[in-house]
């Protein structure tokens, strides 16, 4: 009977024993469960640690998460740890992996933030992207520069702040890497939708106006061009043409680059008007170079703009009360047409 009851025993797998402290809740005994399993795992992934280190690291993890846990009859591993005291060791060695982690990972996010938001409105202001984004869609730019000064302090937040001092500090930490990470990759995605949209912002046709200023006896003619939203790649062409004795004359080409904010503007001033029957502006905004033609085109396409003065010139090469009156563009050359 003995002998059959020994053979049935020795059948029968062995069972974990588990004696529970009762001043462990459940919760801290799967938080134990928990903080092992990723302690093991870390301890697994470290490639710097010798078989034996590696050993040892494992056996006292496993050690204090049987003391929490109460597991094979042992309240206490070698050494008397009681199984609070084995779920704080736990603890700070969780702590002691993972705030390095969250330091390293403020520091970066710190970082990067300042450098991209740096080069972001540096290049942006040089450009003219960021001021044409500001103003264009002025509720992203201000998200943009509400979520990168977010993420900024996040960061500077979760550097400076002592998670080793309370669990409490540890959430926090963690709360502000994460929530910085978002803010900051929001920013970019702001910023960089932004700019391309102010890079890439259409342009207005340019406004041709005109004024003759006759305080010096001789009547000049004072030429303003005007044009806003000129994205950085393009650049403005004016250029006035004479219709005189001899024909059609080249009087003055300008070319001219926007400025930060989008605008580009040009101002031309014409001397000796008298001897022109006619005069024509033409304005426009290319990419690429527009070379100057002898005469002026017979009309103006969808991205020109044109300003006729017809009559100008009188036999006697004065010019008594003329005043320009711009008509309204054709529907078809967009032409503005001025007669005294």
């Amino acid at each position: 009977m003995s002998a059959q009851t020994e053979n049935q025993g020795s059948t029968q797998p062995v069972q974990e024993q588990h004696v529970q402290d009762p001043h462990i809740p459940a919760r801290g005994r799967q938080t134990a469960k928990g903080i092992a399993a990723g302690l093991i795992g870390s301890i697994y992934a470290d490639s710097s640690l010798d078989a034996t280190t590696q050993e040892t690291k494992l056996d006292g993890v496993l050690k204090l998460r049987s003391a929490v846990l109460g597991l094979n009859g042992a309240a206490a591993p070698a050494g008397g740890t009681s199984p609070d005291l084995a779920l704080t060791e736990l603890e700070a060695m969780n702590r002691a992996a993972e705030i390095p982690s969250l330091d390293n990972a403020a520091k970066i996010l710190t970082g990067i933030t300042a450098l991209v938001t740096g080069l972001f409105t540096g290049i942006g202001f040089t450009t003219g992207d960021f001021i044409r984004m500001i103003r264009d869609f002025p509720g992203q730019g201000i998200a943009f520069l509400v979520l990168a000064s977010m993420a900024l302090l996040l960061g500077t937040f979760a550097f400076v702040i002592n998670a080793y001092r309370s669990s409490l500090n540890l959430w926090l930490e963690r709360a502000a890497v994460y929530a910085g990470i978002a803010c900051a990759g929001a920013s970019f995605i702001l910023a960089s939708w932004g700019l391309a949209q102010g890079a890439s912002a259409g342009q207005t046709r340019p406004v041709i106006s005109a004024s003759f200023n006759t305080s010096s006896g001789t009547p000049v003619l004072d030429v303003s061009v005007n044009s806003s939203n000129v994205p950085r790649s393009e650049h403005l062409t004016a250029t006035v043409w004479g219709d005189g004795a001899h024909g059609w004359t080249v009087l003055s080409s300008l070319v001219t680059g926007p400025a930060p904010d989008g605008t580009d503007n040009a101002s031309i001033t014409v001397n000796n008007v008298s001897t022109y029957t006619q005069i024509q502006v033409t304005a426009l905004l290319s990419s690429a170079d527009v070379p100057t033609n002898p005469s002026p085109p017979q009309g103006c396409s969808a991205s020109t703009s044109c300003f006729v003065l017809v009559g100008v010139g009188t036999p006697s090469g004065s010019l008594p009360g003329l005043e320009p009156r711009p008509a309204a563009p054709s529907p078809n050359t967009g032409e503005q047409r001025t007669s005294r």
